[in-house]
């Protein structure tokens, strides 16, 4: 989608539900509403806020959407949420509330661009509460170990499926947050505090393409890996570091890629 694009649909979007009554509000969230993030493979992020009682209402008629006639697939995806897909190419994924349950809702960028009902208010309160999850550094590195360990017992065990579930997305996840909160970078704003695994590589480059490479090799390998970059920076920064588990870990993985038991 081109920049004049994605605005003709924004624009659209708040134009059809500014004229039904139901309707008390609509935010834009992530790349929608912040352009800094925006590029052409960007979809909208909305939330439509309707008066009590009519959420399902409008999880069902799309006809509120820009271009209902052009949506080839439309689809359930949570309790309150739903996925669209256009026959251009383009992905909204929206949900909807009545006001009082934005109180439940998390986010980062956003902006409210039709209230009606002191949606701001509401989604500024509801915001505040969202922050990065409340990690120390020594227990999330003891949990990615344990992660990975597990993992690898599974590889070695001939669970290849689990052992990737494990090493490259559990694991994965707790190292994406363990790292930028060790060696803070000037520009770690960037970051998604929802989602560690978003613009990991714009933080911290050499560390993103590092692990980039490590999650294209054997699941063994990727493990020595994730341990080799807990040493070289996080254990110099840190006082909890658990040094003796990482041995253990490290002989685990080695004792694995032997076949030993």
């Amino acid at each position: 989608m081109t920049p004049e694009q994605y605005e003709r649909f924004s624009q659209v979007l708040i134009e059809k539900a500014a004229q039904i009554e139901d309707v008390l509000g609509v935010v834009f969230l992530g790349s929608a509403a912040a352009a800094y993030r925006r590029d052409e493979w960007s979809d909208h992020d909305v939330f439509l806020v309707v008066k009590p009682g009519l959420q399902e209402q409008y999880r069902q008629d799309l006809s509120w959407l820009p271009d209902a006639d052009q949506m080839v697939m439309h689809y359930r995806e949570t309790a309150h949420g739903v996925t669209v897909i256009y026959e251009y190419g383009h992905l909204v994924e929206f949900a909807v509330f009545e006001p009082d349950e934005l109180a439940v809702v998390r986010g980062n960028d956003y902006a409210v661009v039709l209230d009606k009902a002191d949606i701001t208010a509401r989604m500024d309160e509801a915001v505040a509460k969202t922050t990065n999850e409340v990690v120390k550094a020594g227990a999330a590195v003891r949990h990615l170990m344990q992660i990975v360990f597990a993992g690898v017992s599974r590889w070695a065990r001939g669970e290849k499926i689990s052992a990737h579930a494990f090493v490259r997305m559990y694991a994965l996840r707790r190292l994406l947050q363990v790292l930028p909160l060790v060696l803070q970078p000037e520009n770690r704003h960037k970051l998604d505090n929802l989602d560690p695994y978003r613009r990991f590589e714009q933080v911290l480059p050499e560390l993103g393409a590092q692990i980039d490479a490590l999650l294209r090799q054997e699941i063994p390998t990727c493990a020595l890996g994730y341990l080799t970059l807990l040493d070289e920076h996080v254990k110099p920064r840190i006082d909890d570091y658990p040094t003796e588990v990482a041995a253990v870990i490290r002989r685990h993985i080695i004792n694995a890629q032997a076949g030993g038991c």
